[in-house]
C-alpha cells in the first residue's frame, strides 16, 4: 500500500515536468510516470525498491528528463509530504475480490482526494492507511533514470492485513516484478511453501502481481 501511495505521489510531483499532454493518466488524473518508466520493483519486509528508466521514448512524449533529475531532492520532499498527509488519515483499503484463484486478478482500492483509486494487486495490504505508520521515501539518480526506496518504521506500524498473510523471508524479496516497454509484467512470488509462482499478463496499470491463496 505504501508503494502504491508513493507511485501516485510520484505522478503528482512529476506533473510540472511534462511539456506535452500525456494520454495515459492514473486514477487521480495525473500523467502516469510510474507506469511509463517503471523497470523493476522489489518488496521485502519493511523495504521496497523501485527502479525507473527515463529513456528517449519518454522525452519524445514530452517528459523533461533533465529537469526532473536536477530536482530530485525537491520531488522527494513533495512525495514524502503527500504520503505523510495520507497516512494520517483513517482511509479504508480494500481488495476485490477478497479471495481469488491462482490466475485471478485482485484490485487494490482506496479513496484518495475524493476519488476512488484502483490498482491491480494481489499482495497483502493494511485495512486502513493509518496502520502503516511512518514511511520514508528516498530518491537517487541512476545510470538510466532514478531509484525510489520506501522504508517502513515497523515500530510505528500496527497493521491489520487484508489479502493473504504476509510472508517473511530474511534473504529473498516477497516478490519482484519486471516491466518491459509494453508494460507486461512478469512476477515471481514466493509462497509459504517456498514455491515460486511466475505469472505474466498485460496490465492497464502497474500491478503488484497475481492473487494467490
Amino acid at each position: 500500500t505504501a508503494a502504491h501511495l508513493a507511485a501516485l505521489a510520484l505522478n503528482a510531483a512529476s506533473v510540472p515536468f511534462w511539456t506535452k499532454d500525456f494520454a495515459d493518466l492514473d486514477s487521480l488524473g495525473r500523467p502516469n510516470l510510474d507506469k511509463a518508466a517503471i523497470e523493476n520493483s522489489s518488496i521485502e519486509p519493511a523495504l521496497s525498491t523501485d527502479v525507473y528508466r527515463l529513456g528517449k521514448s519518454l522525452k519524445k512524449k514530452g517528459f523533461d528528463r533533465d529537469g526532473f533529475l536536477n530536482n530530485l531532492e525537491t520531488v522527494g520532499v513533495e512525495i514524502n509530504g503527500t504520503i505523510h498527509r495520507r497516512l494520517e488519515t483513517n482511509t479504508l483499503v480494500s481488495l476485490t475480490p477478497s479471495e481469488g484463484l491462482l490466475d485471478g486478478i485482485r484490485q487494490w482500492r482506496c479513496n484518495l482526494d475524493g476519488a476512488e483509486v484502483v490498482i491491480p494487486c494481489g499482495g497483502t495490504h493494511v485495512e486502513r492507511l493509518s496502520e502503516i505508520g511512518d514511511v520514508k521515501i528516498t530518491l537517487a539518480p541512476s545510470e538510466d533514470g532514478f531509484v525510489i526506496q520506501h522504508t517502513l518504521d515497523k515500530r510505528k506500524s500496527s497493521p491489520n492485513f487484508v489479502g493473504q498473510e504476509p510472508i517473511s523471508s530474511p534473504s529473498t524479496p516477497i516478490f519482484e516484478a519486471s516491466c518491459d516497454r509494453e508494460h507486461v509484467a512478469i512476477y515471481s512470488v514466493q509462497s509459504l511453501l517456498g514455491i515460486i509462482v511466475s505469472h505474466g499478463r498485460p496490465t492497464d496499470q502497474r500491478s503488484c502481481g497475481p492473487a494467490y491463496n
